[in-house]
């Protein structure tokens, strides 16, 4: 009475439920789900050469692939001329960096704001954010340990 029927080429698996009527019952699709792919993914394809990526750009962030290009010395001119057409597409700014930058392994360190000592020097001298990276360049070493000390509130182990 109750029966399945299985259709392997479809994938689908059909049932007959309580009343008679069949049902369709798909697969699971864990097996399917798509691989996500990091930005930095893309930089080092860029780089190496090793596959190309510019069929799936679902994750490409043309903004994070021009910052990290921008950071070796090599790139920086490829990464200038490409900023000045920023309603490129996707796919457009991908091929652009793969096919004009020759294969090579690039190290440089990204770049990384100094956020939490400017942030002291704002609520210190009660400034903006502009002024403190101006005022940033003038204290020493020793005057921002006194202003993180003095904006510790609590106790602190030693």
């Amino acid at each position: 009475m109750y029966g399945r029927i299985d259709d392997v080429a479809s994938g689908v698996q059909m049932s007959k439920n309580f009343f008679g009527f069949e049902e369709k019952e798909e697969e699971s699709t864990e097996e399917f789900k798509r691989q996500k792919t990091n930005v930095f993914d893309y930089v080092k394809s860029i780089n190496l050469k090793d596959k190309y990526l510019g069929d799936k750009l679902e994750d490409y962030s043309a903004f994070i692939v021009n910052k990290a290009m921008s950071g070796y010395v090599d790139c920086i001119m490829y990464a200038k001329e490409i900023n000045l057409y920023s309603n490129l597409s996707s796919r457009m700014n991908y091929d652009f960096y793969y096919h004009s930058i020759k294969k090579s392994k690039r190290y440089a360190e990204w770049y990384k704001n100094n956020d939490e000592t400017i942030q002291n020097i704002v609520d210190y001298f009660n400034i903006s954010r502009t002024k403190a990276t101006e005022v940033l360049d003038i204290l020493t070493e020793e005057d921002l340990k006194k202003i993180k000390k003095s904006l510790t509130y609590g106790i602190t182990e030693k």
